[in-house]
């Protein structure tokens, strides 16, 4: 399992980590809390979110 952070994460979907944070607020993605209050978010779940939008761009759906 590869843990990313917020950060991390709005970078690959191209939205800033304050609206990852959001959407972690939101429980729109599930995120672990570390100790000292940071996130973590699995790699896998973000990568489950782009293939909707991969699978309609090879469709042409897009």
């Amino acid at each position: 399992m590869t843990l990313l952070t917020p950060e991390d994460v709005g970078e690959r979907l191209g939205v800033s980590a304050q609206t990852v944070r959001r959407w972690i607020a939101d429980g729109r993605v599930e995120a672990f809390r570390l100790p000292s209050g940071q996130y973590r978010i699995d790699e896998e779940q973000i990568e489950s979110m782009l293939i909707p939008v991969k699978h309609a761009l090879d469709s042409g759906e897009l």
